[in-house]
């Protein structure tokens, strides 16, 4: 009886010090907000098979991040349509945003990236979540925005 009472006290020790550790996990003080994806809309538009849009957000300090997460699915939180990711540099007070290979200055805290996907892969609802991770490793919370293309 000592002994299964013995064996109960450690799992429940070692259940306790994994929600401490649940409780403490890191996540990034970059702060992420004001996500919106705006439909660039172009006359006599020849290319009709994607969807071309501008992605933007804030954040702040953008020294901080390293790297921007963007996700498309079908579901809240999903990429099962788009997931990639975008670098952030940092030349002297200038942070720039490396996506799809051109740069894109980051000005007064504000993210203004082309996001372009193709038509056949949108579902409605489509949701866009949108994410960072800083120079420590930590992520920030994520940005979700919903819309029906």
């Amino acid at each position: 009886m000592k002994k299964q009472h013995l064996i109960y006290s450690v799992l429940i020790f070692i259940l306790s010090l994994t929600a401490l550790n649940a409780q403490t996990a890191a996540t990034s003080t970059v702060q992420i907000k004001d996500l919106v994806l705006i439909p660039d809309v172009v006359l006599n538009q020849t290319d009709t098979a994607h969807y071309n849009s501008k992605l933007m957000f804030k954040l702040f300090p953008a020294s901080d991040v390293n790297t921007i997460y963007i996700q498309l699915g079908s579901t809240l939180n999903s990429s099962n349509i788009v997931n990639t990711l975008a670098n952030v540099t940092h030349q002297g007070s200038s942070d720039n945003v490396v996506y799809n290979g051109p740069t894109y200055p980051i000005s007064r805290y504000t993210v203004n990236i082309p996001f372009q996907i193709l038509r056949s892969q949108l579902t409605n609802p489509t949701y866009l979540t949108v994410f960072i991770q800083d120079a420590s490793g930590n992520f920030s919370t994520k940005l979700n925005y919903s819309f029906n293309p």
